[in-house]
């Protein structure tokens, strides 16, 4: 499908819709080294960094700095983009880390290296944290091993309408201590854009 880049209107007014200028600025700006699908090659890995490929530990041989020869080795100005080898087994997410090449000036030997940058995770746990139930809400006794039933306030909509919550019974008297947990565990991101 091709971009609309302007609309002409009726009253003879032409507007941009696609920012060409923006566009144009960050086309290269970031280079995937290594996607973690294949072997990786590399001289298109920065210089140092490490990989693990099928059990097997790949480093990088990419020089940072200008290179007049190849243009497409040419590192400033950019962020390289390598697959995180070092999740844990069980997360299958797309994490890269990135790397830029930082000029340390013309006396610094050597002038240009690499630095790690961050990666692409985000971590949306702990937003929600120490939510506790409305203990002003009715609870009723409804079996002998001190199981309280709590049911929801009418103006909230909560799958299952019944929430069990631990309480102590002791003879007559029901005390009632809520626990207190944090919502979101953890976000699977369906899809995927950088």
């Amino acid at each position: 499908m091709a971009d609309i880049s302007r609309i002409k209107l009726p009253d003879g007014n032409t507007y941009d819709i696609k920012d060409t200028t923006a566009r144009s600025l960050i086309n290269g700006i970031f280079v995937l080294a290594w996607n973690g699908a294949a072997a990786p090659t590399v001289a298109n890995i920065p210089y140092g960094v490490q990989v693990t490929y099928s059990n097997t530990i790949y480093t990088g041989t990419l020089e940072a700095g200008p290179n007049t020869t190849n243009p497409d080795k040419h590192t400033l100005g950019k962020i390289y983009l390598v697959k995180s080898s070092t999740l844990p087994d069980d997360d299958d997410s797309d994490i890269y880390n990135e790397y830029v090449t930082v000029d340390n000036g013309s006396s610094a030997n050597p002038r240009y290296t690499w630095e790690k940058l961050g990666d692409t995770r985000i971590k949306l746990g702990n937003i929600v944290t120490n939510v506790t139930l409305d203990t002003t809400k009715t609870a009723t006794v409804i079996g002998t091993n001190s199981t309280m039933k709590v049911k929801t306030a009418p103006a909230y909509t909560v799958t299952p309408a019944t929430t069990y919550v631990k309480g102590i019974a002791s003879g007559a008297a029901v005390s009632y201590n809520p626990d207190t947990d944090t919502f979101l565990k953890k976000i699977t991101p369906t899809s995927k854009k950088l």
